[in-house]
């Protein structure tokens, strides 16, 4: 699978690179990513590339849901499980290296005026760096933890 992203992700480059007129950038960039997942054989896949001109494209490509022959579309959600945790480790790296927050600030800080927090585990003594350590004390949402606890993990 880290194949496969780092092929779309290196041809979306070459898409960019390109100079095009607007009515071929999306169906060259559609044709792109369909012929990705044909090639590696991924279920299915979202594209978006936002231009420094402000002209954003988005494709879709292949089944949302294998069992049920459901394409993917581009309003299609997905879990994006634990891709996330880089792009948020260097976000706050970057606010902190910017002096606008630090790693060892409480959570509460910028969460603790909403109800639902309190209903958090360790929200009282967790700091920005526990989370990005995952040291934070919080249960997993998946699995029992969160049918035995289902009020902590519905914001409101």
């Amino acid at each position: 699978m880290t194949r496969a992203l780092c092929a779309v992700l290196f041809s979306l480059c070459f898409l960019i690179a390109e100079p095009a007129s607007s009515e071929t950038e999306q169906p060259r960039m559609q044709a792109l990513l369909n012929g990705l997942q044909q090639d590696y054989g991924f279920p299915g896949a979202t594209a978006a590339v936002a231009l420094p001109d402000g002209r954003v494209f988005i494709v879709a490509a292949g089944l949302a849901d294998r069992g049920a022959g459901m394409p993917m579309t581009l309003g299609t959600r997905m879990l994006a499980a634990s891709f996330g945790k880089s792009f948020v480790a260097m976000t706050v790296l970057s606010l902190e290296s910017d002096g606008v927050l630090s790693r060892s600030d409480p959570v509460s800080r910028y969460f603790g005026k909403y109800d639902w927090f309190g209903r958090v585990p360790n929200h009282e003594t967790m700091s920005v760096g526990d989370l990005l350590w995952h040291s934070a004390g919080t249960r997993r949402i998946r699995g029992h933890d969160r049918r035995a606890h289902p009020s902590a993990y519905r914001p409101q």
